[in-house]
């Protein structure tokens, strides 16, 4: 099985919050993880918010956006591809989903058809999650 994990399920491996340790769990060594790329901007936008508004020390902002970048080195990455956009504004023309979670569940699908057919889609987020259930994901809710 591949987990995938939105920007949501992501951030809670490095910031701790209901759901983490489950999340951390995810991460054992053999345990394949997909991301989509654009997870990598999101978290690091997580971080720096926190930082400025303190609820993270700023001298931890750096040295955890460096891990977050060897992490993904770690991930398999789903990129922004043109199939992916497609599907994406498919799914937005579709289902109730804002356009950052549209390509999550885009590329968790994407993850599927081409990497593996059983694909666990973690997130944070019960509606998106039940939509991802609905398309044939197997939804987890970290925390839940």
């Amino acid at each position: 099985m591949l987990v995938y994990l939105d920007t949501s399920a992501l951030v809670k491996r490095y910031v701790h919050e209901p759901g983490s340790g489950e999340v951390l769990s995810l991460f054992a060594p053999g345990s394949p993880s997909a991301v989509s790329r654009i997870a990598h901007l999101e978290a690091a936008g997580a971080f720096a918010r926190r930082a400025r508004s303190r609820a993270l020390r700023h001298a931890d902002l750096d040295p955890l956006l460096e891990r977050l970048s060897r992490d993904m080195e770690e991930c398999r990455v789903v990129e922004v591809t043109p199939e992916v956009l497609d599907r994406t504004v498919r799914t937005v023309r579709d289902l109730p989903l804002r356009a950052h979670d549209a390509l999550h569940l885009s590329s968790a699908l994407w993850t599927r058809d081409r990497l593996d057919p059983d694909v666990r889609f973690t997130c944070a987020d019960r509606p998106l999650a039940r939509i991802a259930g609905q398309n044939g994901l197997k939804p987890l809710v970290p925390g839940s």
